[in-house]
């Protein structure tokens, strides 16, 4: 009898891990169609407000129009399979299940309480959104990043352009980051750091320069330079 009720009991262990990781396969479908409007807007207001400056520096009209949302996804896919943010999700998803399924089993062997394997799996969702939360932020910020180099590349048909790397400067500003400040792109675009090139934040394709970067790229219209420029007090 005992035998049967372990296998019962293995059965129904079997079946709520199932539902649980339906359940949160569910929640990273919702959130991954939800970050990838969100870059599609993101990539389309810095495209249009770009644009809007490049004109009013360069004084003529540029030309613009609204891209289609198949060429601004085509724009924002990453070209490295394994970085795209649907394979980043999916990373984030099978990884956030494995851990739960590991809490779960481990505070059944300990013989805790439900309530006690409850805080276990609500640590392990904690972490596992703040991971959802850092890829959305950095995607977030390359959407921003390719919505102003596509812009500059049209109104570099009008005008001359210099690209610039622009970093946060603040006490948090990475020191990689902090020496790509105010550096100019090479002839085709890239810039360089240490071996590394590219052309711009967030497209090193390297996670310690690119994870929760909150670098830009400038572009001067003619040569022309901001009069100002804001940065944080290095003491908060």
């Amino acid at each position: 009898e005992l035998g049967r009720t372990n296998v019962y009991n293995s059965i129904r262990y079997k079946q709520e891990l199932q539902f649980i990781a339906q359940a949160i396969d569910e929640e990273y479908r919702s959130m991954y169609e939800k970050i990838q409007t969100f870059l599609v807007l993101m990539y389309l207001e810095n495209y249009l407000r770009s644009g809007q400056l490049y004109e009013f520096e360069a004084q003529s009209p540029m030309g613009y129009s609204i891209p289609s949302v198949e060429t601004i996804n085509q724009a924002l896919l990453n070209p490295i399979a394994e970085l795209t943010l649907s394979s980043l999700m999916n990373s984030h998803r099978n990884d956030t299940i494995r851990r739960i399924n590991i809490e779960i089993g481990q505070g059944i062997q300990a013989g805790e309480s439900y309530g006690r394997i409850a805080e276990r799996i609500e640590k392990e969702l904690g972490f596992s959104s703040v991971k959802a939360k850092r890829v959305a932020r950095t995607e977030g910020g390359k959407a921003q990043v390719l919505g102003r180099m596509a812009s500059a590349e049209h109104a570099a048909k009008y005008a001359e352009l210099t690209k610039l790397w622009s970093a946060t400067l603040d006490s948090d500003v990475r020191s990689s980051h902090r020496q790509l400040d105010n550096q100019e792109a090479d002839e085709d675009g890239y810039f360089h750091f240490k071996g590394y090139k590219a052309k711009g934040p967030h497209l090193f394709g390297v996670a310690k320069l690119d994870i929760n970067c909150r670098c830009d790229v400038l572009f001067l219209v003619d040569g022309k330079r901001p009069k100002l420029r804001r940065a944080k007090r290095l003491d908060g």
